[in-house]
């Protein structure tokens, strides 16, 4: 399967979104500090160098922006939750993403990351009730579910999907690591960013998907 994610390039890290140029589409990846955005960015991609990947939490500090393609973006945002990041930067960061999320019109698609074995937190809840009142539609992504054993994955897709209110079918279920469920996850951010044209019957089938946090 040819991968149309294969020629991104990072062009610029903004902490302020009224300063970011336009674009023609944006898929933006959000979640907490450490739940592997980065990574995934980089597997979807397939290049390791693409996004800086660290262990320590809270090393995305700004919006970074990588384009695809002529103005079609991978945008990653600060991860909220713990960071060792200096108190100031913390405090902005809930305006910063905020401030973003709000002001793009040309974001057809937020992920939501949410890893596998830890399930949502109050945090996690605590953000899509924000992007509810917001009226920012989402899809979510269960990241690192390479922890979980095969038979414990079943029952925790489950188990997440309840929580979040839709079925496990509709959460994106992926291991960047192993390369679990990454096909079918670059497939829908290419057809997102309009990299592959859709039929009329497979555009309605998407509109008919799309979730409501």
């Amino acid at each position: 399967m040819k991968n149309h994610l294969k020629q991104a390039r990072y062009i610029i890290t903004e902490t302020d979104p009224k300063l970011l140029p336009l674009s023609l589409a944006e898929v933006t990846f959000v979640g907490r500090s450490n739940v592997g955005k980065s990574s995934l960015i980089c597997a979807l991609c397939e290049n390791k160098k693409l996004a800086r990947v660290s262990k320590t939490p809270g090393r995305t500090r700004g919006i970074n922006v990588f384009e695809v393609r002529h103005d079609r973006w991978l945008v990653d945002l600060p991860g909220f939750g713990f960071s060792v990041a200096p108190q100031k930067q913390r405090e902005y960061w809930p305006k910063m993403i905020s401030g973003y999320l709000t002001s793009r019109p040309q974001l057809p698609l937020v992920l939501v990351l949410i890893e596998a074995e830890r399930g949502p937190s109050q945090l996690d809840f605590s953000f899509l009730q924000w992007m509810s009142e917001k009226k920012i539609p989402c899809a979510f992504v269960a990241t690192k579910v390479d922890r979980l054993s095969p038979a414990h994955q079943i029952e925790q897709r489950a188990r997440m999907a309840s929580a979040l209110g839709i079925t496990p079918a509709e959460m994106y279920w992926v291991s960047a690591q192993k390369g679990y469920g990454m096909n079918e996850l670059r497939l829908d951010v290419a057809k997102a960013l309009g990299l592959i044209k859709l039929s009329p019957g497979e555009k309605r089938e998407s509109e008919e998907q799309e979730i409501s946090c």
